[in-house]
Order: structure tokens, then sequence, then C-alpha cells
């Protein structure tokens, strides 16, 4: 896949090849974090774009049926059940939009048939009081039948933009004239702004994967940021454990015993850090954690910040959140990381990828990480799948990126970047006691 940008953020202008492992350094604020939150959007915009527009829809339709109701039969009912009126019943949302669905995606052309339909889903869905009203009213029942078709005639594409362009409305666009695009074999995704002529959308990719993003383990941190959208999926260390680790009944034996295969080999390298496991805390029902050996348990906020980048990763690959072929975007993972446990990540990030076939983009200011990244794509005969790139500086705060992975030197030539901060102290320190 190859991901292109221009006057998105800091960059300028750039193309990224996305086989496998893409790793991006560089100087600070040259645009590195908005490329990936721009493969982001890409991804979790168009993901299974459709039917989310279609959910969406019908959830607004849930409600405008509801408000039907009321008003119909709040004329209807004295002051006492007005307090208590309760419509249609549902466990969730998400199963009120699956019944909907069923019974009302293909509801009938012919309005008496279609009307059956409709008397048959509120004989199951509304208490008997409001159902023998309803059912009495041949005008309410040609009101919510033409409502229903209504929402399902109208058109998908105009959602299709909004949806894309909420997404994208979190990544800084600078200048008249911007566009993301993204290229799978011969397929095209491509957002265009123009001031002349607005946003523009050429969707030609079905996106039957989805993105994980993850620039901060910690959970307050993420619900704090900016740029979200949807706190990048809701992928924090808190959410995760709560939600997945503690309701393992609502996986299925046979994913959880693929999940576990899959991700046993990248949590036992994690180990070599770290190891122990999650608990509830009974009192105020808070996760707490314990280390093997360890006497007692400790608050996951109150762990260290290293710690959580760990454990972040090893809950994302036992919940099963990463399936073949998925995304996944590092932010500068290591930046809370001391060396021996940057090359215990490293390890981790390329034994994953290598299992689910993952697209990783990561970005990195650290010459360790990026080192480890590099020998264990060797030792796993990934190095085929690894590209390496920094940015460019362009001129006026404008930047690109150049790939390094075919200079003549490798990326030998990044490593000079990175070793000039110690060079500059040795030349000071030279300076200073005249050994120049």
């Amino acid at each position: 896949m190859k991901l292109s940008l221009e006057n998105i953020g800091m960059i300028k202008n750039a193309d990224v090849d996305l086989n496998g492992i893409t790793v991006i350094c560089g100087d600070n604020n040259t645009g590195k974090s908005t490329i990936g939150k721009a493969l982001f959007c890409v991804f979790n915009s168009c993901y299974d774009i459709d039917n989310n527009i279609i959910r969406q829809m019908v959830y607004n339709l849930i409600i405008d049926i509801n408000n039907e109701i009321r008003s119909f039969v709040i004329n209807m009912i004295d002051d006492n059940e007005r307090i208590n009126m309760t419509f249609i019943r549902h466990v969730s949302i998400q199963s009120s939009i699956n019944d909907f669905l069923k019974y009302f995606e293909n509801l009938s052309e012919d309005i008496e048939e279609g009307k059956k339909q409709i008397l048959y889903f509120f004989s199951t869905s509304l208490s008997p009081k409001y159902y023998s009203l309803i059912q009495e009213s041949d005008e309410f029942q040609n009101k919510i039948y033409n409502l229903i078709k209504n929402t399902f005639k109208e058109p998908i594409k105009p959602h299709r933009l909004t949806r894309v362009k909420r997404y994208f409305h979190t990544v800084n666009i600078r200048c008249d004239k911007a566009s993301v695009s993204a290229q799978i074999k011969e397929k095209i995704f491509r957002i265009e702004t123009d001031k002349d002529t607005g946003t523009n959308l050429l969707l030609d990719i079905d996106f039957t994967n989805h993105a994980v993003f993850i620039d901060s383990p910690d959970q307050y941190k993420l619900i704090a940021n900016d740029w979200n959208p949807d706190i990048h999926n809701s992928h924090t260390l808190n959410n995760l454990i709560q939600n997945e680790i503690f309701n393992d009944e609502d996986i299925s034996d046979v994913n959880k015993t693929i999940i576990d295969r899959r991700a046993s080999e990248v949590v036992s390298i994690l180990n070599k850090a770290i190891k122990g496991k999650f608990k509830r805390n009974s009192n105020d029902n808070t996760s707490e954690f314990e280390f093997d050996g360890a006497e007692s348990t400790i608050r996951i906020s109150n762990l260290s910040t290293g710690v959580k980048s760990l454990l972040l990763f090893r809950t994302l690959c036992e919940c099963g959140k990463l399936s073949p072929r998925d995304v996944l975007i590092l932010d500068e993972p290591e930046i809370h990381l001391h060396p021996d446990w940057q090359l215990v990540y490293a390890e981790a990030i390329v034994v994953l990828q290598k299992e689910l076939d993952l697209t990783v983009l990561i970005t990195s200011h650290s010459p360790a990480f990026v080192r480890a990244i590099e020998c264990y794509c060797d030792y796993y005969d990934r190095m085929a799948e690894l590209d390496v790139y920094r940015t460019k500086a362009l001129g006026n705060n404008e930047y690109t990126l150049e790939n390094l992975s075919y200079m003549n030197y490798g990326i030998s030539e990044l490593y000079d970047d990175f070793s000039k901060p110690y060079s500059d102290l040795d030349d000071m320190l030279a300076e200073k006691h005249n050994m120049r």
C-alpha cells in the first residue's frame, strides 16, 4: 500500500510505502505523527463504511419512531401514565438496531403487507396498551410505514463524505488545496480539499480492516487528547481491561483459542520484561495488577508509564483487538522505556507483524529502538517488509520524507543523525578544555 499526503500539517508532500513495518524518524514538529493520524483516519473512517452509515440511520429512525409514538399516545393517557411512559423495549441500542434491520430493511413494497410487518414488530416491543392504540389507527401505521420506507431509500453516498470529513477534521490542513490518498493495488482512496471546489471523496477501496493507534499508554492522556477521534477507538489500557479481560464469557471458545495461539509468542516476549496478571478490586470495582511474586496488587493508575506501555501492548494482543492484515500505528512507543525494554517491545512488534501480516507504522526518536527493529527484522527474516524514512526540511517550515532503505548506505545515515547530539556535546567539552 502507498500513502500520499499533500499540504497536511507540517508535510508539504510525502509518499510512504507500507509493506509490513515502516519506521519514520525525524526532528520534533516535522510531521511524523501527522502521517500516522492520516493513516488512522483513512482506515477507520472507511472501515465497513456503508454498514456503519446504515446503522446510524437506523439509530435515528428508532428515535424518530419513539417520538412519533409519544406524540400519538400523549393525549390518550392520563397524567400519571405520562410519567412512566415506555415505548420500544430494548436491552441496548445495539440490540434495537439489530432488531430494526431484521424486520424493516426489506419492508414490503405493498403498504398493507408492510403495515402487518410493523404491527408484528410493535406487538413484541410495545406494552399492550400502547400497541392496542396503534393497532386501531390506520393513519398512524401509514405514517410509520412511510417513515421507515423513506429512511431506507435515503442514498448512502453523501453520508460517506460526512463520515470521512469528521475523521479528517482532526488532521490539520494548512493550505487552500490539500489531499490524502491511499492506493492498494489498483484501488484508490482520496480525500481532497480545495477552496474553490470544496471537499471531494474518491472511495474505490472496500476497507475490511481497521487501524489501531497508540500514542500513549496512559488512559488519562488519551482521554484528554485533542485530536481524538473517538479516543483512538478507545484502545486504552483501562478500557481494554474493563471490557475484555474480565468478560471472557463474551469470547467464544473457538475465538479464544485462536487469539491465544496468535498472541502466545508475543506475550511470552513481553513477559521477559514484565509478568503478572490483572485483578479486580472487589471493594471499589477498580482494576489492579499483581506482579509475579508480589504479595500485593497495584492500581493501574499507579503503575509506572513504562509498565503501562508494555501492558497496553500485551493486553491488546490478548484481547484479540488486532486481526490479520489490520493496521497498527505506534507513535514513539519507546518514549517511556529503558533501552532493555525497548528491545523487548521491538521484538514483540516484529513477531506480531509476522504472525498477523499487519501493516505497522512506527515513529521514533530512539537509535536503540530503531536499531532493534532493524535487527529483529533481520533475525525473523522480515527485512523485505521493512522501510525506514526520515523527515527532510523543504524550507518555510515544510517537510517531506526520504526513504533511507534504498540509499547507498541504507539507514546508517539515520544513525549519523542520531549521533550528532553526542558529537555536539563532545565538541563543546573539547572546546572548553582546549582539547582542540
